[in-house]
């Protein structure tokens, strides 16, 4: 699937702070999470 654009959401700094932390933790990225969570969704 080719990736070719761009979300931007803002939300609270030290939401993002500890989204970002945990999925570090285990290997992914929060766009990463968002962008299997939307086409979990969308299925």
């Amino acid at each position: 699937m080719v990736k070719e654009s761009t979300l931007q959401v803002k939300m609270d700094s030290d939401v993002l702070r500890r989204a970002e932390s945990l999925y570090s933790s285990v290997g992914t990225s929060l766009a990463e999470v968002l962008r299997l969570f939307t086409l979990k969704v969308l299925r």
